[in-house]
Parts: C-alpha cells; sequence; structure tokens
C-alpha cells in the first residue's frame, strides 16, 4: 500500500464546493465523498479542517455505501484534522446533529481516525465499526446512545478521550473492543452524567491489552470489564482507575474472562455499597496478579477464582490516596506509588528502572525511560 488518495475538506466554507485541494478544499465531507470514486488500492484520507463542525446529515457509513466505497484492512478509509497544512495535529469536528451516529456498522473495516471530535449524536450510538481500526488522538463526547467507540477484532484506541457518554443496556460501555486489539494511554471518564454505561473500558474477546489508561467513573459503573463474548488471555496493566465513591468495580470478570494478567494497575474510590477494587465472580479462573495498589475500596478484592500472585495479596493496601487530586483531574501518582512496581530485578532492565503503578505519567526518583506527562493529554486532561 502507498500513500491513500488524498482530500480536503473545510466546513467553514460552501458546502457544494471546492475540489478537495489544500487550496480549494471541499466544503463537506458527504461531497467528498459523492464527488469521488474509492481507491481500492490505496484507500482514500479526508483531512477535515478545525474550526468548525461539519454538521452531517446522515451517517458516514450511509454515505461510503451509496457511493461503493469499500474500505479494507490494506486500503483504509482515513479521516484526520489539520489546521493548516496536512498532518499538523489540528483536530477536524464531525458532529451528528444532535441524532445521527457518526459512524454504525457491525460489518465495515478499515477505519482510521486521527485528531477529530466525533460529538453530539444525541441517543444514537457515536461510533461504531468492525475489524481492523484505529482511533488516535480522537475525542468521543456529547451522546446519549450508551456507546462512544466500539470497534471489532485486531483494532486499536489510544491517546483517546470519552467523556458526557451516557444511556443504559447490556452492550453500554465507553470503549469496547474485540480479539487481540488495543485500548492504551486514554482517558474516560463517565463521572456526573445522569444515565452511566455499565462499563467504561469493556473487553469483548479473546486477547486485549488494555494499558496505561486513566478511568474514572461512579455509581455502578464498572472500571474494567472483562467477560464479554469469551474474553480471555486479557491483559491489563498499568492502569489508574479511580470512582467517587463507586458500587461497582474496578476490573470485574466473569465466567468469560479466563488466563487474565492483571498487573501494576492502581484502583480507588469503589467505597460505595457493594464496591470492590477487583472482583473475580466466577470460580475456575486463572489470574497472574502482580503489583496492583488500592486505597478507599468498600472490599480490596473478591476472588472466586485462582490468583498466582506476588505476595502481595492482602498487604496491597495504601494508608492514604495515591493521588494527587483526582478530584480535580489531577492523577498524578504520589511518592506512595513510585517504585512499588515489578519487577524491580526482570532481566533486561536496568536494576535502577523505577516502575510506577497506574498510568504512566512521571518518572520515579532514579527511574528511566519514565514519562512526564500522560500522552495523548496536551492542553488539558479533558482536551
Amino acid at each position: 500500500m502507498a500513500a491513500p488518495t488524498t482530500y480536503f475538506v473545510d466546513p467553514s466554507i460552501a458546502g457544494d464546493s471546492g475540489s478537495g485541494t489544500i487550496g480549494s478544499p471541499y466544503g463537506d465531507v458527504k461531497y467528498a465523498i459523492d464527488s469521488n470514486s474509492w481507491d481500492a488500492t490505496n484507500g482514500v484520507k479526508l483531512c477535515v479542517k478545525s474550526g468548525t463542525s461539519e454538521i452531517l446529515t446522515e451517517n458516514l457509513i450511509t454515505t461510503l455505501a451509496t457511493n461503493s466505497w469499500t474500505p479494507t484492512q490494506t486500503a483504509p478509509f482515513m479521516v484526520r484534522g489539520y489546521t493548516s497544512t496536512e498532518d499538523d495535529g489540528g483536530r477536524g469536528t464531525l458532529d451528528g446533529n444532535g441524532s445521527i451516529s457518526i459512524f454504525n456498522s457491525t460489518t465495515v473495516d478499515g477505519v482510521i481516525l486521527v485528531d477529530m471530535v466525533l460529538t453530539n449524536s444525541g441517543g444514537a450510538v457515536l461510533c461504531v465499526l468492525d475489524d481492523y481500526c484505529l482511533a488516535r488522538n480522537v475525542l468521543f463526547s456529547n451522546s446519549t446512545g450508551g456507546r462512544g467507540v466500539a470497534f471489532g477484532n485486531e483494532s486499536f484506541v489510544i491517546d483517546c478521550q470519552v467523556a458526557d457518554v451516557e444511556g443504559a443496556g447490556s452492550d453500554a460501555s465507553l470503549i469496547a473492543v474485540a480479539a487481540f486489539s488495543v485500548i492504551d494511554r486514554c482517558f474516560v471518564d463517565s463521572r456526573g452524567v445522569t444515565n452511566a454505561p455499565d462499563r467504561a473500558l469493556e473487553i469483548s474477546s479473546t486477547g486485549v491489552t488494555v494499558t496505561n489508561n486513566i478511568v474514572a467513573v461512579d455509581g455502578d459503573t464498572h472500571g474494567v470489564y472483562v467477560g464479554s463474548g469469551g474474553a480471555r488471555a486479557s491483559h491489563i496493566t498499568g492502569n489508574i482507575i479511580f470512582a467517587n465513591a463507586g458500587t461497582g468495580a474496578g476490573i470485574y470478570t466473569n465466567t468469560n474472562g479466563k488466563s487474565s494478567c492483571w498487573h501494576n494497575n492502581y484502583i480507588e474510590g469503589f467505597s460505595g455499597t457493594g464496591g470492590k477494587g477487583i472482583w473475580i465472580d466466577t470460580s475456575g479462573l486463572v489470574t497472574s496478579y502482580v503489583g496492583n495498589r488500592f486505597y478507599n475500596n468498600a472490599t480490596q478484592i473478591t476472588n472466586s477464582g485462582y490468583i498466582i500472585d506476588d505476595g502481595s495479596v492482602g498487604a496491597d493496601a495504601l494508608g492514604s490516596s495515591g493521588l494527587t487530586a483526582p478530584g480535580s483531574d489531577d492523577f498524578t501518582p504520589t511518592s506512595d506509588l513510585e517504585d512499588v512496581g515489578y519487577p524491580t530485578t526482570f532481566p533486561g532492565i536496568s536494576q535502577t528502572t523505577g516502575l510506577n503503578v497506574g498510568a504512566v505519567q512521571n518518572e520515579a526518583t532514579g527511574g528511566a525511560g519514565g514519562l512526564l506527562t500522560h500522552p495523548g493529554m496536551a492542553g488539558g486532561i479533558r482536551g
């Protein structure tokens, strides 16, 4: 695959106008798609200019289908924001006009979203797609449809933010992915919404990796839900999961969530009635448990399975919060979490490497390779 065929869109100008170049962009996304044929070899990239929202008149899946645009893993459909030059980091906006899904299909593969805002879908889901999809530096917000972003197999959600998404139902979640997918360095926040989804992060199939995320919830929302559709062999590492008197669980798994690794997570604030830091809700599950820490949960661990641990179970609660000021969205780890990571003498890692529990933000004293800020959080954690 070579570079995709690229067109530019500036929603601030007249809709059915322009030629698609950066000097003469199309006036809207639908007109850009209607005006061109699909590149089945390399795919198509639409660059959407920041500053003015693109107000949709229909789900973009409908627009793609009408024009026989058929993205695939090797010929993807990319939508990426810009301000003045291609790929300069500016965020374009796709607005559902209060009632329209931005994307809603469980059969369309190969959609890539970079440097975008997807918002205002009303009671419709914001973004549901199938396999081989990617979202990076995308804000998903303002929906009562019960789903922020849901991707299928072999997909990636990286450096994204999800907030102001609500709606009940058995499949309601802020981020959900299927087999062999990754959720990394995201900030998801369901605090304060009227009807919060039951799950912030949902693992719905085998071999999913969830790392370095900050999850903030309240009510009965689970932070990370493992178990839908046979979610075996999950890897949940280095996350901060914070609740405001939550009655759910920081990490929850049922009979489908077999053979998982849960390492170096920090869970705080599931202090409401029935709240749990970790809840393994069935027998026969094998979980590798290493280096996790807890504070202010009604129950730290409820375990009906089989934990293979590092000896910390029962001695892994902190005496005070491990976060600087989570109520003000400052999730910086305190010294209580520095240098308690595992393993300190892992082969191939320097003996002086300081590993942190929770989403990697600050380098511990004497550490190597730590990050000074949470990736993807430029301009404030709510973006």
